[in-house]
């Protein structure tokens, strides 16, 4: 039936047929042992027969096959024997026991849907001839027992074997199947998914003869039960194995329980080597970057150098033509020099005559001031003029003399006319005292017209003085004036000059020229920067364009691999790999799977080498997996199309070589424009040299600027400096002229009121003396005439005396003597004063005390004009040493100016020689670069090219040893690389290609870093998903199997809650896989959402390192999937709640009887689980019910009733209580027979069933009798 674009049921269409389905009841009916052998040594010769329907008891003496009949129940669910019974201490194998004859066979008839006479099936088990493997036949009738028993020629009956039990059925009308082994049987009547090549057939089969909807896993749930004893470990082991069964369903899983990971440990030690080498590498960046810059600079350095070379042929150029000019300019200011120092001779020849002439008058002022001096201190001015009133009283001072004279010569005398003489001498001494006084009266006119005289003289003296003062002011005055008035002008001039302050000529010059030299230099600068920018932006344009060849190169490599791939993909497509689908598709003589399956297949499959493909023969090609298709509207895929595949081929082929063809030509490309770059690189290099010395040739001449600028403003400071300390001075000379002015002034006014004073004094003196004199000239008279009468009366005494005593008196006449001696005396140096006082009178005749002042005057205006006759002088040879300073300095100059051009013209060649330079240049020179500056910018510009190289060593070395030092894929990159360089390659340049080999290792290594660590990481991973889907399908399981719990309820034991767990969280192996498989979605994400690839991370390498140290000698990692799975749970048995997780915890919840009948409802409720809702019984056998008590044992009964469980058990006897919970009761005897018992009631119903041969034996009774 072909319905388009509408799935169907092989044999049921429609959805009302799907839900009878799901209605019919499946049901083992009863199972026939023919001349099977159950115990003992020969068969049974007979049909015997077990029905569990409602359950059956089975009793007998011990030995008489109860326990061997019941364990022949699981083999209807295609358990294997061995799962059922061991062979052990010299135990037949099952089936060789059982059926050992070919006529001997077990036959199971079940019915599988509501209509008895359409539903039952029978399924005849039969051993094989040469083995022990158990075979079945399936046949669509009930149990017919013709088809076992048929007569021979002799008339006797005998068993049939199995071709003439199938021809017996096929004369019957009824179909029979081939005969099949236990995995296609199992197939068959459980609905699993068969792989073998007749999958498809056994599916068909399995709708006809199938015990219900898939039953996958209940053989192994069943060969559980029939064990002798439940064991808590069994169910574990079974749960396990219907995990395992699901997980292969979906091709998640091996077919073993131990998974195995095999992993090279030498490719993760490689990897790590790698990865370690690479992030080494990569953390060398910055050591790389410095590299590159040490490269830079002794590029730049080099430049430097060079440049600094060119400069060298110019500055000899300028020195030479500079050396002609300085000797020009040597000899003309030589002859500059001779001729000013002879003019400059004799000028100052002239000032020194001048200056000699006013030194001699100076001195000969300076001799009369001095010989004047001398005669004032010869009259002793101080005196004088006391002497000239003492020798005015010389006359009377003889006349005293005289009369002590007279008088002594009188008393030495004895005359008699001692009266008469005294009378005489009385009278003469009274006339002298008259004439004496009236003389000395008459001096009084003298003295009156000396006093007047004098009196006119100190007033004519004092005028004289005063005209002398104003005169020597005037003097004064006349020469401070234009002094004054000379710093007056001096110093507005000064100020003018401060304020106008300019530096020299040649200052001024050296700084246009520095200035010159700046905007010159500034200009270079410019243009050097301009052409480093242009030089600059081309090298990053090269770089640019290198970087998108570099990318087209990249993008090209790509297209290559995925040419590549897509090559291999159709040369995988037209000659797939042996063991693929698609290889297994190809390599089939049918094609018509091109029409039909290749429509629906995923082409994801075709590669996958898991899927065991067999071919069907004779199938619908529109029916796929029980499902029938109509692909007569899907196109046929490309895949599965000769054609377009070698078309795809060729086509691939073809793009393969023209995406080589790309590459190379990309490749081509971006060495031209790696040349291109380096060349860039190297004019970008030129062009930063020139710039840097045109920068340091600006910064130089900004340098002289600022040093011409300084010494401009130096000198202008030192004008100002030196104009105002001489202004200063000029201050300081004027507040001094001033002063002296003022004090001058002062003085004289001084002097004119001392003078006045002076006068007035001596004229007060002199009119105090006049009257003194007069008074004293008076007084004298007075005295003499005093004296003339003291006399007289001495005379008279004496005579009054001389006459009382007309003696002499001794002592009298020596006081007289002595009074003569010393008046005597007094007279004589008085007249020897004459000449001195003659000469003060001559000495005020001429002038007195002017004729000293006129002197000074005179000697002061004498030293005025030496003292400046010796200025002008000085100043005339301070101008002449100041010029001929100049000028000697300027041909000193130029004398050293020539011998330095001498030695730096010498140095030049040397250096010109020394670097193999020639002299011929048309490079313009730097005027301001010196020898020294030029041989210091070679030494530095060496120095730094000397040094840089070094660093550029020091820091290669280390990154190369780094880099190679250790065996990897890096190292292996380098060194390759490294090899393939000249030899004759500089260090320099050995460096520079090592940077570019450090940075293609992100080109050339890290890609297979990454994807050997993809690899390893996804086959962990691929091990991690194993355990990962494992552990879901636990969970899964465990969610199936509350739900069966539910179901599976046993009245004394509430809340049963059971759960399988896994411990694998707890295992170290998955917790490091766990890590691995968390870097590695870490991993992805970072491949996924980064542009560039990157080094995988520290927590990659840390989780493969431990890894790694997990890993067997043998490369692998095995891991028991059921030996990390337990089962654990809680039950409540009387009202307590008791946990357990290991078998010793269920021996000690309760009874024995509650233990098993714990597990036994955990298999019930796996049996709900692996039926479902499908109104499915299964027989369950137990031996040795006996150990149940009473309650425990209905309690047992009735839950498997409910839960569509027939139970048949096995005891040497059981109660009548036990009895009445079975709807049959069999009892076993010798050689296999069978007794049933039954109920009056069933006994005729059931007697209508057993054939002739049916040796199971009947009896009637009550329900209680056995």
């Amino acid at each position: 039936m072909s319905v388009p674009n509408k799935i169907a049921l092989d044999r049921y269409v429609g959805q009302e047929r799907i839900q009878e389905e799901q209605q019919v009841t499946s049901r083992l009916r009863r199972m026939l042992l023919v001349n099977t052998r159950t115990s003992g040594n020969i068969t049974s010769a007979s049909i015997n027969e077990v029905d569990p329907r409602g359950g059956a008891s089975i009793t007998g003496e011990n030995a008489v096959g109860k326990t061997t009949t019941l364990e022949l129940f699981p083999l209807f669910f295609g358990t294997l024997p061995s799962q059922i019974t061991e062979t052990v201490g010299g135990r037949e194998p099952m089936l060789k026991f059982v059926l050992p004859m070919p006529y001997s066979a077990i036959v199971f008839e079940y019915q599988r849907g509501s209509d008895e006479e359409h539903d039952v099936r029978c399924a005849v088990l039969r051993r094989a001839n040469n083995d022990h493997r158990p075979l079945y036949r399936f046949i669509n009738r009930g149990f017919r027992e013709e088809a076992f028993v048929r007569t021979d020629e002799q008339g006797r009956q005998i068993f049939c074997d199995d071709i003439q039990m199938a021809d017996a059925y096929f004369a019957m009308g009824a179909d029979c199947s081939r005969q099949l082994d236990i995995a296609e049987y199992r197939a068959v009547i459980l609905g699993t998914e068969a792989r073998t090549q007749d999958a498809k057939a056994l599916r068909r089969m399995s709708a006809d003869y199938g015990f219900g909807s898939r039953l996958t896993n209940l053989d192994r749930l069943v060969a559980a039960v029939a064990k002798e004893r439940l064991d808590f470990k069994d169910f574990v082991r079974l749960a396990i194995t219907i995990v395992q069964e699901r997980l292969n369903a979906h091709g998640d899983a091996p077919s073993r329980q131990k998974i195995t990971l095999r992993q090279s440990k030498d490719q993760i030690e490689r990897w790590l080597r790698d990865r370690s080498a690479l992030e080494a590498a990569f953390g060398m960046a910055r050591d790389v970057e410095l590299l590159r810059e040490a490269i830079d600079l002794h590029g730049k350095a080099e430049n430097v150098l060079r440049a600094v070379r060119l400069e060298v042929a110019p500055a000899l150029k300028f020195r030479r033509e500079r050396m002609t000019a300085t000797q020009s300019s040597l000899k003309s200011a030589g002859a500059i020099l001779g001729s000013y120092q002879t003019s400059s001779r004799e000028t100052v020849l002239a000032l020194m005559k001048a200056a000699g002439d006013a030194a001699g008058a100076r001195d000969a002022s300076a001799g009369r001031v001095h010989k004047e001096n001398a005669r004032r201190e010869s009259l002793e001015l101080s005196q004088v003029q006391g002497w000239a009133l003492e020798l005015d009283r010389a006359p009377q001072m003889q006349v005293d003399h005289q009369n002590l004279e007279a008088s002594t010569r009188l008393m030495s005398g004895k005359s008699d006319g001692i009266v008469n003489r005294f009378t005489s001498l009385i009278n003469d001494a009274r006339n002298a005292a008259r004439d004496a006084a009236q003389k000395l009266r008459s001096s009084k006119d003298q003295a009156r017209d000396r006093a007047e005289r004098e009196a006119e003289t100190i007033r004519n003296a004092h005028e004289e003085q005063g005209k002398a003062l104003d005169a020597e002011f005037s003097a004064i005055k006349d020469e401070l004036d234009p002094q004054i008035q000379e710093l007056v002008e001096r110093h507005a001039k000064l100020e003018a000059q401060i304020e106008a302050a300019q530096p020299s000529q040649a200052s001024k010059e050296a700084l246009d020229t520095a200035r010159i030299a700046d905007r010159e230099a500034a200009k270079c600068t410019l243009d050097a920067t301009r052409a480093a920018s242009d030089a600059r932006a081309a090298w990053l344009k090269s770089i640019q364009d290198h970087k998108d060849a570099e990318s087209a190169a990249v993008r090209a490599g790509g297209r290559v691999e995925e040419a590549e791939r897509r090559l291999s993909e159709a040369q995988d497509r037209l000659v797939p790999p042996e063991g693929t689908l698609l290889g297994v598709l190809r390599a089939s003589s049918d094609e018509s799977w091109k029409s039909g399956l290749a429509k629906i297949l995923d082409p994801a499959l075709l590669a996958r080498a898991d899927l065991a493909p067999t071919p069907i023969p004779d199938a619908d090609p529109d029916t796929a997996f029980g499902w029938q298709l109509d692909t007569s509207g899907i196109a046929q895929p490309a895949w599965a199309d000769d054609e377009q595949l070698r078309q795809a081929l060729a086509q691939a082929e073809a793009t393969l070589s023209a995406a080589k063809k790309r590459l190379s030509e990309a490749n081509d490309a971006l060495q031209v424009i790696a040349r291109t770059v380096q060349g860039k690189k190297k004019a970008l290099d030129e062009a930063e040299g020139e710039l840097s010395i045109a920068e340091s040739r600006q910064d130089k001449a900004r340098r002289d600027e600022e040093i011409a600028q300084a010494q401009c403003e130096g000198e202008v400071e030192d004008l100002k400096r030196s104009g105002a300390a001489r202004l200063q001075e000029s201050r300081k000379e004027l507040s001094y002229l001033r002063a002296q002015m003022t004090t001058e002034e002062k003085r004289v006014k001084a002097a004119r009121a001392d003078a006045a004073a002076a006068r007035d004094s001596k004229l007060s003196q002199h009119r105090a003396a006049l009257d003194q004199a007069i008074e004293s000239i008076e007084g004298q008279a007075l005295e003499a005439e005093s004296n003339g009468e003291v006399s007289a009366k001495s005379l008279e005494t004496d005579r009054d005396n001389l006459l009382k005593a007309e003696g002499v008196d001794p002592v009298r006449l020596a006081e007289i003597r002595a009074q003569a001696a010393t008046l005597a005396e007094q007279i004589r140096i008085t007249l020897g004063r004459r000449p001195i006082v003659d000469l003060w009178h001559e000495w005020l005749n001429e002038g007195g005390q002017q004729i000293l002042a006129g002197l000074e005057d005179a000697a002061r205006s004498a030293q005025r004009q030496c003292l400046k006759a010796e200025a002008l002088l000085k100043a005339r040879q301070e101008d002449v040493k100041l010029e001929e300073a100049r000028l000697a300095a300027e041909v000193d100059r130029l004398e050293k100016l020539e011998h330095s051009l001498k030695e730096e013209i010498d140095v030049l060649k040397r250096i010109l020689s020394d670097n193999g330079l020639i002299e011929t240049t048309s490079r313009a020179p730097d005027p301001n670069l010196s020898v020294e500056d030029l041989r210091t910018r070679l030494s530095q510009a060496r120095s730094q090219e000397g040094e840089s190289e070094e660093v550029v060593r020091r820091r290669h070395s280390p990154i190369r040893d780094q880099l190679i030092g250790r065996a990897s894929s890096v190292a292996d990159f380098v060194q390759r690389s490294l090899d393939a360089l000249p030899v004759e390659m500089t260090l320099v340049g050995k460096a520079s290609q090592l940077c570019s080999i450090h940075g293609d290792l992100a080109r050339q290594v890290l890609p297979n870093v990454i994807n050997d660590a993809t690899t390893i990481l996804n086959q962990v991973r691929q091990f991690r998903g194993v355990i990962t889907r494992f552990e879901k399908e636990v969970d899964q399981f465990n969610n199936d199997l509350q739900r069966g719990l539910k179901v599976a309820q046993f009245h004394r034991i509430n809340s049963l809650e059971v759960a399988i767990v896994s411990n694998f969280g707890d295992i170290s192996l998955v917790k490091e896989i766990n890590e691995i498989d968390k870097v590695g979605r870490a991993h992805d994400t970072s491949m996924a959402v980064n542009d560039q690839a990157r080094l995988p991370d520290a927590n990659t390498a840390g989780a493969l390192t431990k890894f790694l140290e997990l890993l067997r000698q043998d490369s692998t990692v095995e891991l028991d999937l059921a030996a990390h799975v337990n089962l654990k749970g809680s039950v409540t048995v009387n009202g307590q709640t008791r946990p357990f997780s290991r078998p010793a915890d269920l021996e000690h919840i309760s009874s024995t009887g509650i233990n098993a009948i714990i597990l036994i409802s955990l298999l019930v409720g796996m049996l709900n689980m692996i039926r479902g809702d499908n109104d499915i019984y299964i027989p369950w056998i137990s031996d040795e019910v006996g150990k149940f008590d009473a309650g425990n044992f209905k309690g047992l009964i009735d839950t498997l009733r409910e839960n569509r469980i027939d139970p048949v058990t096995a005891s040497p006897k059981l109660t009548h209580a036990e009895f009445r919970h079975f709807a049959r009761r069999y009892e076993f005897k010798d050689r296999g027979s069978i007794g049933l018992f039954l109920p009056s009631a069933r006994l005729t119903r059931h007697a209508n069933t057993v054939g002739p041969l049916l040796a199971t034996e009947t009896s009637s009774g009550a329900d209680h009798e056995t």
